[in-house]
């Protein structure tokens, strides 16, 4: 399975984001969705550019 950049997790959250903002409020569950999809990109993108930081600490210790 070929892992997504940090780029493309946030800016999935982002297109997330902008739906909740079109949606004003009128369909709660659908915004909530949303949200939680947007939370779970940005953390993804989150552990993905941690991960990165260790690889390359790693790397430059060796």
């Amino acid at each position: 399975m070929q892992a997504r950049s940090a780029a493309g997790l946030l800016a999935q959250a982002a297109e997330a984001l902008r739906a909740v903002a079109r949606l004003g409020g009128l369909l709660p569950a659908v915004s909530l969705w949303h949200l939680r999809t947007a939370i779970r990109q940005e953390a993804a993108a989150r552990a993905q550019l941690a991960e990165q930081r260790d690889l390359r600490s790693v790397a430059s210790s060796q």
